[in-house]
């Protein structure tokens, strides 16, 4: 049985594609780009709460793993 290694990372044409399967479904769109633009792991994004969002003052708070600088961030305006 030959197992397939998964990637370290997309491709620029994997995220095009993706973007444009996705591209009407937000609940699907959030947490790629959230994922996508922060840069974040797996578990870093899956530690993501509703309570670390501050949508008053746009700001998230991220918990690094891995020796990461964890703090807040400002939420970009799409």
């Amino acid at each position: 049985m030959l197992q397939q290694r998964l990637p370290k990372y997309l491709t620029k044409d994997q995220v095009v594609k993706f973007l444009q399967k996705a591209k009407n479904n937000k609940r699907d769109l959030a947490p790629f780009y959230t994922t996508y633009f922060y840069g974040l792991r797996v578990q870093e994004a899956s530690n993501l709460n509703l309570e670390d969002l501050d949508l008053n003052r746009n700001r998230i708070v991220i918990r690094r793993v891995k020796g990461g600088v964890s703090g807040e961030y400002p939420i970009p305006k799409v």
